[in-house]
């Protein structure tokens, strides 16, 4: 799994393609943008996600003064995302609270909201001194991005707080 954060100046853009064979997920991390494609456009306010399918141009624009997006990409030969573009604010998304966990899950990507077999994705809001076991996923990436608090993570038996 590969992602990008990049920082979108005011009065300045974004374009590109999904490639073939790829899905396109944004996130926005900071500020606001406008997302144009497929002929319409849509106002990303913070934490907001757009998933866009395979061969779609899109345009990524700061709505109001610098914004930041990540934009992970999805490289894995399955079948993808075929709804065009599919635009959602984090209060608006799926949400699985699991209270014997401490967490609730807010889905993204996956059969929950955008199915595509390329990717999963989701943003989990943890309760403070939830732990979770150490475990891995054998056929997937993990990518973890802190939104806000600080979190520990172990690394080869190693305890790293971020």
């Amino acid at each position: 799994m590969s992602a990008e954060i990049i920082r979108i100046e005011p009065n300045s853009s974004v374009n590109e393609v999904v490639a073939a064979g790829s899905d396109c997920y944004n996130f926005v991390l900071r500020g606001a943008t406008k997302l144009e494609c497929i002929e319409s456009s849509w106002a990303l306010p913070l934490h907001s996600t757009a998933v866009l399918q395979e061969g779609h141009a899109w345009k990524l624009s700061a709505a109001e003064g610098n914004c930041d997006a990540i934009i992970p990409g999805s490289g894995i030969k399955l079948p993808g995302f075929v709804g065009g573009v599919l635009v959602s604010e984090r209060s608006r998304l799926p949400v699985l609270d699991v209270p014997e966990q401490m967490k609730k899950r807010y889905y993204i990507l996956g059969k929950e909201t955008a199915p595509t077999a390329r990717g999963h994705a989701m943003i989990v809001d943890y309760v403070a001194e939830t732990f979770t076991p150490l475990h891995y996923h054998p056929n997937a990436d993990s990518m973890f991005i802190l939104l806000e608090g600080s979190i520990r993570f172990f690394f080869n038996n190693e305890k790293e707080v971020v």
